[in-house]
């Protein structure tokens, strides 16, 4: 059995089949166990965010080698060839032996329509590609009903670098407005945000509300209702 494996990972390097690692939106993690690779991924999946208008796409790397970094590739059908490039500038690697979680948000979609995501890792050699894996975001005209408390759920990745959001999940109940203030260790306000009832999954990319690029180390993530209120802290890495 290892040896079909190693034969067909030196098949996938030499002839770039870019639909070897196939997957769904929720579909099991898959592993890629050739440690000779550039990247070695653990997961990468997709899923249909609660506003209806964006897809999240994750990806896991278990290692790291002589990485430049990374590509998301967007379609409407199941071929790399007719697909796009989404991430405006390369998402770059960590270069780390250790595990590296990543994270890109892609907006302004419609319903009803099945989009296939590729992701490409560049390195010094070339680049690979993974996938695809596909979502859909489904057009639910049914109301969700409203959260029962006001709640900050989840602050995901954390610790989290710059080049990806932090993942923010709060919910806040019916007829109650909810603020969530971003701290820096001075006190000083980096952002702050005025969410109304609902489900909500906000992010946070390190930087202020004037645009500014936040400096690296802890910060501390306050929501603040009138029922409701918690503080969290939050570590910016480089």
């Amino acid at each position: 059995m290892k040896k079909i494996l190693i034969i067909l990972a030196i098949l996938i390097v030499n002839f770039t089949l870019v639909n070897a690692f196939t997957g769904f939106s929720l579909s099991p993690i898959f592993s890629i166990t050739d440690e000779t690779l550039p990247v070695t991924l653990s997961a990468f999946y997709a899923m249909a965010n609660s506003d209806n208008q964006s897809i999240t796409i994750n990806w896991t790397s278990e290692s790291e080698m002589n990485l430049i970094g990374y590509h998301l590739h967007r379609g409407q059908e199941p071929s790399l060839s007719q697909a796009i490039i989404i991430t405006p500038s390369i998402i770059p690697g960590q270069n780390s032996a250790l595990s590296n979680d990543y994270m890109y948000q892609d907006f302004e979609l419609e319903t009803e329509i099945n989009y296939y995501y590729w992701l490409q890792s560049v390195d010094y050699s070339g680049s690979n590609f993974f996938g695809p894996i596909s979502v859909k975001i489904e057009n639910d005209q049914d109301v969700s009903p409203l959260p029962e408390s006001t709640e900050l759920v989840s602050i995901y990745p954390n610790p989290f670098h710059a080049n990806i959001s932090a993942n923010i999940e709060v919910k806040v109940k019916e007829n109650e407005t909810s603020t969530l203030t971003i701290y820096n260790l001075k006190g000083q306000v980096v952002q702050k945000r005025t969410i109304n009832s609902g489900n909500h999954r906000l992010d946070w990319n390190g930087y202020d509300d004037a645009g500014r690029k936040c400096s690296n180390g802890v910060y501390f993530i306050k929501m603040k209702s009138p029922t409701y209120s918690k503080i969290s802290k939050i570590l910016l890495l480089k």
